[in-house]
């Protein structure tokens, strides 16, 4: 679209409107060509020259294009608004996520407090249990030591028994096999046993009291240092 120069015509404000709207709807730009007027051309001069339908015509075509304009602007208001919207719709979320990173990093703090206290506790857990494994330890050899002697205490004791036990069979042993004279009225004779791990010695006599009446006494000594003694009466008839 071609316009008219403003050239010595700046003077009518009519122009001056004309083509600052123009300029301001986007429809005159510097590359726009310009049609020059003679110096002394005025605005009312050059509108009588001008056909009348060209001239409703270019009134319909500034009208039309501002209406688009304002069209346009309309569409650009609400394509701003829009953006607007989305702008605050991404500040909100940006700001949820703001504070979701909030509670993320308090909860990851505290999550690193627990497993510190837990470490503490654990450690605490495992001096005590080192504590109390050399108390039981300590307890335990003493039982085990307790034990052994009860053991060995109780073997020697049981070992002692055998031998005594064996000593007296030895003993009787010895005391059942004193030889006595029969055709005499006092006899006098020694023996010896075995058994095992005891032996003993023996020593007895008998006395012919009457002609149907015998007493008998006889003692022994083992190797468990204990005596045997035993004595009998028999009769006759």
């Amino acid at each position: 679209m071609a316009i008219i120069s403003t050239e010595n015509a700046l003077g009518s404000s009519a122009l001056n409107m004309l083509l600052l709207e123009g300029f301001t709807e986007g429809l005159i730009t510097a590359s726009t060509p310009v049609l020059p007027l003679t110096p002394p051309a005025k605005f009312d001069t050059l509108t009588n020259n001008i056909n009348l339908k060209n001239s409703n015509g270019l009134k319909n075509t500034i009208y039309q294009l501002h209406t688009n304009s304002i069209r346009t602007n309309k569409s650009v208001i609400e394509t701003v608004n829009r953006v607007n919207h989305l702008v605050d719709e991404i500040k909100n979320t940006n700001k949820n996520n703001h504070e979701l990173n909030n509670k993320i990093e308090a909860n990851f703090k505290n999550i690193d407090k627990e497993i510190s206290n837990n470490k503490i506790i654990v450690t605490k857990i495992k001096a005590n249990a080192i504590k109390t494994q050399k108390t039981n330890d300590k307890k335990f050899t003493a039982f085990e030591s307790k034990y052994d002697n009860a053991v060995n205490q109780l073997d020697n004791k049981i070992d002692q028994r055998s031998k005594e036990a064996n000593s007296g069979i030895a003993s009787v042993a010895a005391m059942s096999n004193i030889p006595y004279a029969t055709n005499t009225r006092f006899s006098a004779g020694v023996g010896a046993g075995n058994y095992k791990n005891g032996t003993a010695i023996a020593a007895g006599a008998q006395y012919q009291l009457k002609e149907n009446v015998n007493l008998r006494s006889s003692i022994s000594w083992n190797n468990s240092d204990s005596a045997v003694m035993g004595a009998g009466i028999a009769f006759g008839w």
